[in-house]
């Protein structure tokens, strides 16, 4: 009011005058009062003196610039049009400003520039002050290096609206409100505001000063490089002091409290709309709280973003009494001695998501400090925090969860955990803790320190991951624990005692006085009530209670004492608890639990649990436990004075015992592998003793009675694994006596196998079963055509079986006409294919046993699967010549394939069948004499073979051990050994006798010309030695198999060959020097061949032997066996062409004569 009676005195004295500079038509004139309420402005002014309008005046400029020495000072309202420019010069004292207005001001399209107006002389306003209210609408004003105490670009009274509008301060100074310092409310809409480089020296407000009013904003303001001493942007300190962002944007950039609260903004009310949008970088309070907000209340409902802030409580926001938050909050690398993210008296979160990350403390709470936390719903996630005492989240009394989600993750600090709190109450919602390390002894608790007691409801979940505290707690900390909910613990460690969870003693009734909270306080008497008898009061429990009411998980969990679990009062379990990879350093202290009782409802589950000299479940008190059971864990697994149980199971490890002064078990079961044992002192499941085992099932202790196996001695041929036994190659053990081991006839059959606590691996490859393996198994396998002990994978396709069968029938047809050919023209001169055949089957009935001796050895086996495929089809000309059949074909498979039982008997009987057909074919054809011959040379040695099989006779065990001799085969009729060596001795009867018989009667027919022609007449009975030595050796590979006698079969085929050797080569029995010469190379072949055989048997098992040197033998040995009958194949192709030809020619030449005859 005074300063409007000194505006009206000045008027009266003088008048006003404006002197313009460059403008003709105001040079030297008089403008008179605003006439009309409308004063025009145009070009350049000079005020040099003060100008009062008193009128209600609508100013309008076009492009006007005054340079104002003194004020332009409006007694009514004035409104502002068009573009003006007011230029400050040389302004000193307190009225020294560039417009003032009484009344209320108003900017309408305006575009107005303020610069140099006002010094820090100035009261009050130093660009533009308003004593009532001020509007900008649809205008632009800025303010340049504008000063004042108070207001150094604007000071208005009466409250200010600013819409569609935008206000621009820069560089202003004040002692507060250095851009605006407005009384009343202020509104801010669809518009924006920016404020830079503003400085209130001895004050608030280094942007934007609000007293005794309010602040909506739905536009856009902006707080760059601004400082205060309080409220380094924006400051609000008094009733109502409310901020409310309906909309837009707040941006404050490295803005600075020096000594007060509120880097960015200081409000005693902040309240954030959905849409609203709030930013602070590098903003600083570093005496005081805030670093981006300080407030009394705050309710954030928005977005808020925070990085690069710091203060001296609270980093980012510091509320008084209630922070709400309901929007999303973003706060990255924020400082602060305590609250290095949020500081409040209360903090409760309604929603949205916020996330802190890099936050830290020199005290505590690095994420939130407060003395209570509510999250009803929405996300709190905290990520590289740090506290230095403690404390992402340290609540004074209570943290309380309704609903939502809570992630902390990479955490440190030294005395407290990632969460601090008096109380923690999950009634629902999810907590996880992860990589959270404390590091001073004297900590408690590496995720969560609870002074008092933790409740988790049924409908939340707790997980913690990688927890370490160099005290006690890994994970938790608390003087009680209840979980209704879901708990998983993993990989917590702590220095002391409780590597999950540690409960102090502390007296419930000192606990009760505490609790403020009438539902937790009912929830804390009746967890009470259960240890309540008839003696005893609240008063005098210690509570010390650890209830695990829902499903609980602890793995990987190591403490001094209590892997998982120390606690000096109860632990009750009421649902399935698992304890995995849990361990506890000092002896016998609890590598699960460590408790003075221990009680479970239901299902308990721990598995890889240690510590030193056993001990997973100790108690000084009882353990009562239901079902329990014990995996790979340390002896023994439970100690206690009275230990009661239902079920117990005992699995890995090297054994079980409980130790307990009173033991009562219903029923206890061991490991495969133990054996069970009841003293007065222990119940025990332990090792076998030495050069014993017992793996033929668990063993089951009811009460203190023991069912189940003894252990028993190891086999022989074994040798210790680290869970069980492994029999050696060529050995196996039946289940019905595993202290036997049996050698296997063929030991390629038996690889060898393990035996353990977990099963079996198979003793026999394949197709092979029974005892040794010396059966084949029927329903895939049949026993190989020339090694009974050998078994051959029957085919399932149907286009194979047919191939098979085809193979077979062609196999025999063709040997038997070729010989049958060299009978029925033996009489002609063409007769040296007969011969060469005949020498290839002599030849091949060595080759066979030779092969089938390299086929079963590991060196053959050790070959890729080409080479073997390779190997096996140049045999194909060998199997064709051999008069038993292929080694890769099985005739049982054969059997198989039409429904005839595989037997070796049917087998027999179906060669048998096809030589007495042939037989006759060949007896209708030519005579019986001949089909005599040529049957015999293509059968009787593979009858030598048949019979000579029942001779066979093997031991699965050593004699001197008490081995019985095991002779023939299960699954054909037993054949006495003498009826068998009466067969042998028969066919050799037959045979030979037959043929010398039809030799010496001198009947006329082509066999007996087959038999005789080729020799000369010393030697006519030669043919019946070649037969004889064929039979030798089937019988030989029959008696003694190459699969179990390989060395003594390949001995007997050298003398045979050798004497056969000798007798040719004193006799020289063919009439032929050529034959004689293909006989002799031939013997020499063959004893090469079983030479070298022998060799690479005798190195299988040298110790010194080398992979090159049996794969170059079993080269030579392949080389020496098809190599020959290659040749001998060509030689009797190309001789039985030309003796078509001869035999062609023969026949027109003998029809020419008949002819010449006729005509004659």
């Amino acid at each position: 009011m005074l300063r409007f009676l000194a505006a009206v005195a000045c008027h009266a004295a003088g008048g006003a005058r404006i002197s313009g500079l460059g403008n003709e038509a105001n040079e030297g004139g008089h403008i008179p009062s605003c006439a009309g309420g409308s004063l025009q402005l145009r070009g350049t002014y000079k005020v040099t003196s003060e100008i009062l309008i008193e009128e209600n005046c609508e100013v309008h400029g076009d492009k006007a610039l005054l340079l104002l020495e003194k004020p332009l000072h409006f007694l009514g309202n004035v409104t502002f049009t068009g573009v003006f420019e007011f230029l400050g010069v040389g302004h000193v004292g307190p009225q020294a400003r560039c417009v003032d207005v009484e009344g209320h001001a108003s900017f309408m399209q305006a575009k107005a520039k303020f610069a140099d107006c006002g010094s820090m002389q100035t009261e009050d306003g130093g660009g533009l002050y308003v004593q009532r209210s001020l509007r900008v609408r649809f205008s632009r004003l800025s303010f340049r290096n504008c000063q004042a105490e108070y207001g150094g670009g604007i000071l208005v009274a009466g409250g200010m609206l600013s819409m569609g509008s935008e206000l621009f301060f820069s560089f202003c100074q004040a002692i507060e409100g250095a851009g605006v310092f407005a009384y009343g409310h202020v509104v801010i809409n669809a518009g924006q505001a920016t404020f830079e480089h503003g400085v209130a020296k001895l004050g608030g407000g280094g942007g934007l000063f609000l007293k005794n009013g309010s602040l909506t904003t739905g536009g856009h303001l902006s707080f760059k490089n601004c400082t205060a001493q309080t409220g380094g942007g924006l400051y609000m300190p008094t009733e109502p002091g409310v901020l409310t962002q309906s909309g837009g944007t707040m941006t404050f950039t490295d803005c600075t409290s020096s000594m007060g609260e509120g880097g960015g903004l200081f409000a005693r009310d902040v309240n954030q709309g959905r849409a609203g949008r709030m930013h602070f970088l590098r903003c600083k309070a570093l005496s005081s709280a805030g670093g981006g907000i300080n407030a009394v209340h705050g309710d954030l409902r928005g977005l808020a973003t925070f990085k690069k802030v710091e203060a001296r409580y609270g980093g980012a926001i510091r509320v008084e009494e209630t922070l709400v938050l309901k929007g999303n909050v973003s706060i990255r690398t924020s400082r602060a001695q305590s609250g290095g993210a949020l500081h409040a008296g209360r903090v409760a979160v309604k929603g949205g998501v916020t996330f802190v990350q890099d936050a830290s403390t020199l005290i505590e709470g690095a994420g939130i400090w407060a003395n209570s936390l509510e999250l009803h719903s929405g996300e709190l996630h905290f990520k590289d925090c740090h506290a230095g005492t403690g404390g992402v989240i340290k609540i004074l009394v209570m943290f309380r969860q309704f609903s939502g989600r809570v992630t902390i993750s990479n955490a440190s600090g030294s005395h407290l955990g990632a969460i601090a709190t008096e109380w923690l109450l999950m009634e629902s919602g999810f907590i996880q803790i992860s990589n959270v390390l404390i590091r001073d002894k004297d900590a408690f608790g590496g995720a969560i320190s609870s002074n008092k007691g933790i409740v988790i409801g049924e409908l939340a979940t707790l997980l913690i991951e990688n927890a370490s505290s160099a005290g006690p707690g890994g994970a938790i900390s608390a003087t009680f624990f209840v979980s209704l909910g879901n708990l998983t613990v993993k990989n917590a460690e702590a220095g002391q005692a409780g590597g999950a969870l540690y409960v102090r003693a502390e007296r419930f009734s000192t606990l009760l006085t505490t609790f403020t909270d009438t539902r937790t306080r009912s929830l804390a008497v009746n967890m009470a009530s259960r240890y309540l008898n008839g003696t005893r009061t609240l008063a005098s429990i210690a509570l010390n209670l650890v209830s695990l009411l829902g499903p609980t998980s602890f793995e990987a969990c190591r403490a001094q004492w209590g892997g998982a679990i120390y606690t000096p009062g109860e632990v009750q379990l009421a649902t399935t608890a698992r304890f995995v990879d849990c361990a506890a350093r000092d002896v016998r202290s609890g590598a699960a639990i460590s408790a003075h009782h221990v009680s479970s409802e239901t299902d308990l589950f721990l598995a890889n649990c240690s510590s030193p000299e056993g001990g997973v479940i100790v108690a000084s008190g009882n353990v009562n436990l239901p079902n329990v059971e014990f995996i790979n864990s340390s002896v023994p697994q439970v100690v206690c004075y009275n230990f009661t149980a239902s079920r117990l199971r005992f699995s890995g490890g090297a054994g079980a015992m409980l130790l307990g002064q009173i033991r009562s078990t219903e029923e206890v079961l061991c490991d495969n592998g133990l054996e069970g044992n009841v003293d007065v002192y222990k119940t025990e499941c332990r090792p076998c003793r030495s050069g014993y085992f017992q793996f033929r099932g668990p063993v089951k202790i009811v009460k203190t009675t023991v069912f189940g196996h003894e252990c028993i001695k190891v086999p022989r041929a074994s040798f210790p694994l680290a869970d069980g036994l492994g029999i050696r190659p060529g050995f196996m053990v039946d289940r019905s006596n595993l202290s036997l081991s049996l050698h296997c006839p063929n030991q390629m059959a038996c690889p060898g196998g393990n035996i353990t606590t977990n099963g079996w691996t198979p003793m026999c490859v394949d197709g092979y079963a029974g005892h040794g393996c010396a059966k084949c198994n029927q329903e895939t396998h049949g026993r190989a055509v020339n090694d009974p002990f050998a078994c051959t994978k029957c085919s399932q396709s149907q286009s194979m079986k047919v191939l098979q069968w085809a193979r077979f029938v062609f196999q025999h047809s063709v040997l038997f006409a070729v010989s049958a050919s060299g009978v029925i023209f033996s009489g002609q001169e063409s007769y040296k294919s007969t011969i060469l055949t005949n020498q290839l089957m002599s030849y091949v009935a060595v080759c066979m046993p030779v092969l089938s001796t390299v086929s079963n050895s590991r060196s053959f086996r050790q070959l890729t699967e080409t080479l073997q495929v390779v190997i096996e089809a140049l045999s194909i000309p060998v199997d064709i010549a051999n008069s038993g059949g292929s080694d890769g074909q099985s005739v049982q498979c054969l059997l198989g394939y039409v429904g005839i039982p595989k037997t070796l008997y049917n087998a027999d009987m179906l060669v048998l069948l096809l030589a007495l057909f042939f037989l006759l074919c060949l007896a209708r054809l030519v005579d019986m004499c001949s089909a005599i011959v040529v049957t015999g040379n293509c059968y009787l040695p593979r009858l030598c073979f048949a019979f000579g099989r029942h001779l066979v006779c093997y031991r699965m065990e050593m004699e001197r051990s008490g081995g019985q001799l095991v002779c023939g085969f299960q699954e054909d009729l037993s054949v006495p050994r003498p009826l068998a060596v009466a067969l042998v001795a028969s066919a050799f009867l037959l045979g030979c006798g037959s043929w010398m018989y039809l030799i010496r009667s001198q009947i006329h027919s082509p066999g007996i010309s087959y038999l005789t022609t080729p020799y000369t007449e010393e030697c006519t009975m030669w043919e019946v030695t070649v037969l004889a030595r064929k039979m030798l050796i089937l019988l030989v590979s029959a008696v003694w198999p190459s699969t179990l006698y390989p060395a003594m079969q390949m001995e007997f085929i050298t003398l045979i060959l050798i004497a056969a050797l000798v007798a040719t080569l004193r006799t020289d029995p063919y009439v032929s020097k050529d034959w004689n010469l293909t006989e002799e190379i031939l013997l020499v072949l063959a004893l090469l061949m079983v030479t070298a055989t022998s060799c690479f048997h005798a190195n299988e098992t040298d110790w010194a032997r080398s992979e090159a040197s049996q794969n170059f033998t079993l080269l030579v040995i392949v080389v020496l066996a098809l190599g020959p009958a290659l040749v001998m194949s060509l030689r009797i192709t190309l001789a039985l062409i030309r003796e078509v030809r001869e035999m062609f020619a023969d026949e027109v030449k003998e029809v020419q004569v008949i002819e010449g005859e006729k005509m004659s």
